[in-house]
This record gives C-alpha cells, sequence and structure tokens, in this order.
C-alpha cells in the first residue's frame, strides 16, 4: 500500500499579503482626507452653533440693559451673559462692544485659526461672516 504524500497548502503567499498591504493603504489614502474634512465641519458647527448663542444672549442683555456688553474670552462671556462653550472648543471666543456711551452693537468672533479652523463671525445685525484667508466673506456657507 502506498501512501499519498499530497499536502494541503494553508496560509498566505507573500503576493497576496503584499496585495491586501496595497489595498488597504490605498483606502487609507482616501478616507483619512475625508474624515478630516467631515470632523472640521462638525467644529465649524460648534462655532456657528456658540455664535448664535452669543448673539441671542446678547440680545436678551440689550433688553434688559439698552447696552451691549463685550467679554475678552469664553470665561469673560459667561460671567457677563452666561454662555457656555463646549468643555473642548477648538475656538477661542470674544465680543466687542461699540458705540458712543452705550454699547448700541456688537461683534462676536469665534476663532478656530490656532487649531488651523476658520474664523466666524455675527454682529447685532444678524450679519454672519467668514473668514477665508483674504478677508471677511458674506454668509457661513
Amino acid at each position: 500500500m502506498k501512501r499519498s504524500t499530497t499536502h494541503m497548502q494553508q496560509g498566505y503567499t507573500l503576493v497576496e499579503m503584499m496585495i491586501t498591504v496595497a489595498i488597504i493603504g490605498i483606502l487609507a489614502a482616501v478616507a483619512i482626507p475625508a474624515y478630516k474634512g467631515y470632523i472640521t465641519v462638525g467644529k465649524e458647527a460648534e462655532a456657528k452653533a456658540g455664535l448664535s448663542t452669543i448673539a441671542l444672549l446678547e440680545e436678551q442683555y440689550f433688553a434688559e440693559n439698552r447696552t451691549y456688553i463685550a467679554g475678552a474670552d469664553a470665561a469673560a462671556l459667561t460671567a457677563a451673559i452666561g454662555f457656555q462653550p463646549e468643555a473642548e472648543s477648538k475656538f477661542t471666543w470674544s465680543v466687542v462692544a461699540g458705540g458712543s456711551g452705550i454699547g448700541t452693537s456688537f461683534s462676536a468672533v469665534a476663532d478656530g485659526s490656532a487649531s488651523g479652523m476658520t474664523k466666524f463671525r455675527i454682529n447685532e445685525l444678524n450679519v454672519k461672516e467668514k473668514d477665508t484667508g483674504g478677508g471677511w466673506v458674506a454668509g457661513w456657507n
């Protein structure tokens, strides 16, 4: 009686592994920038929502005190009008109030430039602007 000496091949060849690694690399090259884009859009939504909240709080303050109030940072805005930014915000927040004698206007800014983000601004007329690096452009689109 003869014994069968055939062996079943198990495992992967080096070529198969190299093809798999190449495919994963291509997918990662496409997916990582797309993911970073989604993160940026999400953080920009935080800035827009925060500025809308500041504008609302400024208007409430104006209704009660007949003046807008300035704040140099998030802590000052929290003390002055009760603004609470997100805990790990990528933006710095500030409000400049202007006018003669009393603050009859304000401009609130969410500055994300330190985190590689853009700047957003809103004023008492609800004019929303975005800094594109070449100056302020109307709209938050």
